[in-house]
């Protein structure tokens, strides 16, 4: 699934909202990349996966980071 990065901690924890507009919870130990420090930008894009929690919400795993923002998806669409 795709989404942004609602919000992310420098603790290493935060949310993205799905595409599908259900917000997830991220930790850092979900982010998929070779990085030693794995951090999240906010309105980030970003792909994962979902894993059902005992919480409030469900998590974000495996989650792959496009270095691509949302404001600047929007301007590519716009190209194309």
């Amino acid at each position: 699934m795709k989404g942004v990065v609602n919000f992310f901690a420098s603790k290493g924890w935060g949310f993205i909202l799905g595409e599908d507009g259900v917000e997830y919870f991220v930790h850092h130990t979900g982010i998929d990349t070779s990085e030693s420090y794995k951090m999240l930008m906010k309105d980030e894009v970003v792909e994962f996966d979902v894993e059902p929690t005992d919480y409030k919400r469900p998590m974000a795993v495996r989650v792959k980071v496009s270095r691509v923002y949302k404001n600047e998806e929007k301007n590519n669409e716009k190209t194309d």
